[in-house]
C-alpha cells in the first residue's frame, strides 16, 4: 500500500502544479490519482483503519499544498452541498466491498468459483466478509439486511453532516441548510460552477468555517477597537467599515446585477465585469434603468432611493432591486426589513404609472409566492429583494422572484460568476 500511496502522491503533486480551477482539479485527483486504489479494493485484505490512514495522508498532502482547510468532513461533501467534491477512499471502499460481497453471495449458488472465493474470505475472516455488519454498526442501521447500494450512497453524507453539526465552529455554516428560505444549490453555485483557483477556494472555505484565528485570542478589531476580532464581526458587524469595505462590497454586487440587466435588455453585449461601468441612468425607448437614484413622487416618501430601479416600458413593469448583505443570524430579519422598506414607494409608483395591480415578492412564504404567481400582471410594480449573507447563503425566494419577474434570466449564476471573490471586504485580514 505504501508504493500505491507514493504513486498517488506524485500524481496529486503534479496536478497541483497545473492551472486547473478547483472543480477540475478535484475531478482530476479523483479520476487520475485516487482511482489507483480501485484495482486493489477487495483483492487484498485491507482493514478499515488502513483506509482511514489513506484518507488522512491524502488530507495532509493537500494541506501541505495549501488546498485543504481544517474542515475535513466538508472536503468529501458534494460541491452542490457546500462541499469540495473529493472522493473518500474509505467511503468508496465500503461501497465497492459491499457490492462485491453481494455479487458473490448472489452468484455462489450457480458459480462454483465464486462460491469458493466466498468460502475462503469467510474462513480467513477478511474485512470483506464482515462488511455488512461493519456498515450497520458505523451508520447505525438497525437491520443489516436492509442495506442497499442506494442507502450506502446517502449514509456517508448524513454521517459527515452529523460530524459537522457536532463541531462548534464548523456547524455555524451548515445549521441553516434545512431552513425553507435557504436555497442550497444556489448557495453552492460558486463551488460547483465557479472558476475559483483551488487555493483561493480553500481560503474562502476557511472563512466560511470560522477557522481563521488571529495572533491573540483576545485581540480586538483593528478598525473599531471595541469588539473582539472574529470572522463574523469583520464580515458584517464592524461599524467603522460600513462606509468603506462594506460599501465597496455592496457596490460590486450592484455592479454585477446591473451588467446582467444591461445584457438581458440588449444594452450591452460584453460579459466582463471588470470593464463594466455603472451609469446612474440608462434610458431607451423600451427600458429605463436607474442605479442609486432618487425617484420623484407626488408625496414625500422616506425610502425613495432603491439600489436599482428597472422600468420595462414594453410590459409597463417596474422592478425595484434592493441588495442586502448580512450575517446568517440576521438573515431572516434583514429579509423582512428589505421587503417592507419600499411598500410606500410601491404604492406611489402604482398611482404614478397607472398600474392595475401591485405584486410584491420578497420575504414571503411559499404559499404567498404561489398566490402571486397566479395573478395576471398586465401592468404591475414588483419589489425584487436580493438578500444573502456573507457566507453565500441565498434565500430561496430570490430565485423564485427572478424566475417569475425576469423569465429565468439566470441572475443568481451571473452574480457569482462575476464576483470571483465572495469576501472582498475581508481582504485586509
Amino acid at each position: 500500500m505504501d508504493s500505491i500511496f507514493e504513486n498517488v502522491k506524485k500524481r496529486i503533486a503534479m496536478l497541483s502544479k497545473t492551472k486547473l480551477n478547483s472543480v477540475n482539479l478535484f475531478r482530476a485527483i479523483n479520476e487520475y490519482a485516487l482511482s489507483l486504489y480501485n484495482y486493489y479494493i477487495g483483492l487484498i485484505n485491507i482493514e478499515p483503519s488502513e483506509f482511514d490512514d489513506i484518507d488522512r495522508q491524502i488530507r495532509q498532502l493537500l494541506t501541505s499544498l495549501r488546498l485543504q482547510p481544517a474542515n475535513k468532513e466538508r472536503l468529501y461533501l458534494n460541491q452542490k452541498a457546500l462541499g469540495r467534491g473529493l472522493s473518500s477512499v474509505t467511503f468508496k471502499s465500503e461501497l465497492m466491498l459491499f457490492q462485491f460481497l453481494t455479487s458473490l453471495e448472489n452468484m455462489s449458488t450457480i458459480c462454483l468459483r465464486r462460491a469458493g472465493i466466498l468460502r475462503v474470505i469467510k474462513i480467513n475472516k477478511w474485512h470483506l466478509a464482515m462488511i455488512a455488519g461493519f456498515l450497520s454498526s458505523k451508520y447505525a442501521i438497525v437491520d443489516k439486511k436492509t442495506i442497499t447500494i442506494e442507502s450506502l450512497k446517502s449514509s456517508p453524507i448524513q454521517y459527515l453532516q452529523k460530524k459537522i453539526s457536532s463541531k462548534a465552529l464548523h456547524s455555524v455554516l451548515f445549521k441553516f441548510m434545512d431552513e425553507p428560505n435557504v436555497d442550497l444549490p444556489a448557495s453552492s453555485d460558486w463551488l460547483s460552477n465557479g472558476n475559483n483557483g483551488p487555493r483561493s477556494e480553500a481560503l474562502y472555505c476557511l472563512l466560511q468555517d470560522r477557522n481563521l484565528f488571529f495572533a491573540s485570542a483576545d485581540s480586538l478589531c483593528n478598525h473599531c477597537k471595541k469588539s473582539k476580532k472574529t470572522v463574523d464581526h469583520m464580515a458584517t458587524q464592524c461599524g467603522k467599515m460600513l462606509n468603506s469595505d462594506y460599501l465597496r462590497r455592496h457596490n460590486e454586487v450592484v455592479k454585477c446585477i446591473h451588467l446582467n440587466l444591461c445584457r438581458m435588455y440588449g444594452l450591452k453585449k460584453a460579459r466582463r465585469l471588470k470593464g463594466h461601468s455603472v451609469q446612474s441612468t440608462l434610458l431607451t425607448g423600451k427600458i429605463e434603468i436607474m442605479v442609486d437614484t432618487t425617484i420623484l413622487t407626488e408625496t414625500k416618501v422616506e425610502y425613495n432611493k432603491p439600489d436599482i430601479f428597472v422600468h420595462d416600458k414594453v410590459r409597463n413593469e417596474i422592478n425595484l432591486i434592493e441588495v442586502g448583505i448580512t450575517s446568517q443570524d440576521r438573515l431572516k430579519q434583514v429579509e423582512v426589513e428589505k421587503c417592507h422598506k419600499y411598500d410606500l414607494l410601491a404604492s406611489e409608483l402604482l398611482l404614478l404609472y397607472s398600474c392595475q395591480k401591485v405584486g410584491k415578492t420578497g420575504g414571503r412564504t411559499a404559499d404567498l409566492f404561489l398566490d402571486n404567481e397566479k395573478i395576471s400582471f398586465t401592468k404591475n410594480t414588483k419589489i425584487l429583494e436580493v438578500t444573502f449573507d456573507t457566507n453565500m447563503f441565498l434565500t430561496a425566494h430570490l430565485e423564485k422572484s427572478i424566475r417569475s419577474s425576469q423569465k429565468k434570466i439566470g441572475l443568481i449564476k451571473s452574480i457569482f460568476g462575476g464576483l470571483k471573490k465572495p469576501f472582498p471586504a475581508l481582504g485586509t485580514l
